[in-house]
């Protein structure tokens, strides 16, 4: 398989945006002029950040109704669970001394946000079907806050759906392994926004 070929399949399964100020227009996680980034002036002085549980702002009245309490229970422990993720990934790159789930005092950012879209899908349906049978979705915005003013400092667009055309490479791609992947991006922003520097 040709590079040209991996990067449009990347692409058409979405991808997990640069962090940005929150009224910047949505990219694809693309190089943004100077204007569109954050300075790494505004997350001077901060050593503790605070991770929320997400809220869930998918659209319930579009889930059929004999589906529709399962969806929410399991969103429910989607919008606990993408928030873990995230802080492990945060200490894990050391960019801040403490990293928190419970409330804090004082100086400190809060990251938490919204999951938008949330369907798991069907992996069989994926791998041996195609043509979008079975697809999993999942999308979200990670907001960033000052703990003591309710500022919004920046926002991460997560859009993130597996490969429609189906086969191994469908089947694989999960909403855990969307959350996952999203996680550890927001990571590396906020690690690289502390550093001063671009994230990979």
């Amino acid at each position: 398989m040709t590079i040209a070929a991996v990067s449009v399949m990347l692409a058409a399964c979405g991808s997990t945006s640069r962090i940005k100020p929150s009224q910047a227009p949505e990219g694809d996680g693309a190089a943004q002029p100077a204007s569109l980034r954050l300075s790494p002036a505004l997350v001077e002085g901060y050593s503790t950040v605070q991770v929320v549980d997400f809220e869930d702002a998918t659209a319930h009245a579009r889930i059929p109704e004999r589906h529709r309490a399962e969806h929410i229970a399991t969103v429910g422990q989607a919008t606990r669970d993408f928030a873990d993720r995230i802080a492990t990934e945060i200490r894990e790159t050391g960019a801040f001394p403490n990293v928190s789930r419970s409330p804090v005092e004082g100086k400190a950012l809060v990251l938490g946000g919204r999951i938008t879209r949330f369907k798991e899908g069907n992996g069989a349906a994926r791998l041996f079907i195609g043509f979008g049978a079975g697809s999993s979705f999942f999308d979200a915005t990670v907001v960033l806050k000052d703990h003591e003013t309710g500022q919004v400092l920046g926002e991460i667009v997560v859009d993130r759906n597996s490969w429609p055309l189906g086969g191994v490479l469908a089947a694989t791609q999960t909403v855990d392994r969307f959350m996952a992947g999203a996680a550890k991006k927001t990571a590396a922003e906020l690690d690289a926004l502390k550093r001063g520097e671009a994230a990979d």
